[in-house]
């Protein structure tokens, strides 16, 4: 279950397929016992039965971690001349200072935070389909994670995940922002507040890159599962309806 979980963050979409997000799996007693520590002294962190530490590496779109990608691309089809423009497009983008283009100022950090908590929250949803609960934490001090997982210095951590059972009942879920709060439609040039409700999205679109079926670091010893996962009806913040099949090797 834990390397359906996993695969389901590494195939998550990423802006040019350039996957910046690398995880560390905690599972031993001990590891968690440091990481605890590590981690504001959460006590979750040693019940779960295992942690993700979720990181972000700025350099993905640089370098061998760049050749990868384009060579992965090369054999999903991708012609030479396809990927010497992606290949130079990347560069010019990642080689300028973080600014107002893509909305990552004041740093680069702010676009592997966001790439991370994509796959992030993909694995919370696949552990809740799997019949498992998480723990989201943010309450880390990064030095001392990696410290205590020898993470290296370039790397970023960004959030840890706790995955395991329930215990106890579960907590009364806070109400969310009401949708009038949150959710704004512009007509016209005026900003005017969206009533939710029924909305039909029929315009075809271009999806965002995904290269599947890729291990980084520590997780190449997990099994590949190719997961189809259908979302069916998802109400808050619980699948209603999933249909889902796994083949793993």
């Amino acid at each position: 279950m834990l390397s359906a979980i996993l695969r389901a963050g590494l195939e998550s979409p990423s802006g040019y397929n350039l996957q910046p997000w690398r995880f560390v799996v905690v599972r031993s007693a001990e590891q968690k016992r440091r990481l605890r520590e590590a981690a504001m002294g959460q006590s979750k962190v040693e019940e779960a039965g295992a942690v993700i530490v979720c990181c972000g590496d700025p350099n993905a779109p640089r370098g061998t971690n760049l050749d990868e990608v384009l060579a992965e691309a090369a054999k999903h089809g991708f012609s030479k001349e396809q990927n010497r423009k992606v290949r130079e497009i990347i560069t010019g983008v990642f080689s300028k200072p973080a600014g107002n283009a893509m909305g990552v100022a004041p740093d680069w950090v702010v676009w592997i935070d966001r790439h991370v908590m994509i796959a992030f929250t993909t694995m919370i949803w696949m552990a809740e389909v799997l019949g498992y609960d998480t723990a989201p934490m943010e309450g880390f001090f990064e030095d001392k994670v990696k410290s205590v997982l020898e993470i290296p210095d370039s790397i970023r951590v960004v959030a840890l995940l706790g995955i395991g059972r329930l215990k106890g009942a579960d907590k009364r879920m806070q109400a969310a922002t009401p949708c009038a709060a949150s959710v704004l439609r512009r007509r016209g040039g005026k900003a005017s507040i969206y009533k939710c409700g029924r909305i039909a999205l029929q315009s075809p679109i271009t999806r965002m890159s995904r290269r599947p079926n890729v291990h980084y670091g520590s997780l190449a010893d997990i099994e590949v599962c190719i997961i189809n996962v259908c979302f069916a009806l998802l109400k808050q913040t619980f699948f209603n309806t999933v249909f889902m099949s796994a083949k793993c090797q």
